[in-house]
């Protein structure tokens, strides 16, 4: 067994969260990005941008999904008008 097998084997157990998702409060999904930023050709992904979902694994992955179609639409159209809903 490599060294740094034996040594990352013995480092950890398991991780326990008490809260999976944020908080939210009034008004903050105004501060969520879209996931077309304004500078041209850079696009945001990740639980923190808009989509239906808190911060979790599911918004992430959504996420992700609506960079791509974001992406796509505007590479075909030249702008943007796809909502997020």
């Amino acid at each position: 067994m490599p060294w740094f097998d034996r040594k990352l084997k013995n480092t950890y157990d398991h991780l326990l969260f008490s809260r999976s998702v944020y908080k939210t409060t009034p008004g903050s999904e105004a501060c969520r990005p879209l996931q077309k930023s304004p500078i041209e050709g850079f696009y945001l992904a990740g639980d923190y941008t808009k989509q239906k979902y808190l911060a979790s694994m599911e918004g992430a992955v959504l996420s992700g999904k609506l960079c791509a179609q974001t992406i796509v639409e505007v590479s075909l159209t030249g702008y943007f008008m796809m909502s997020w809903t």
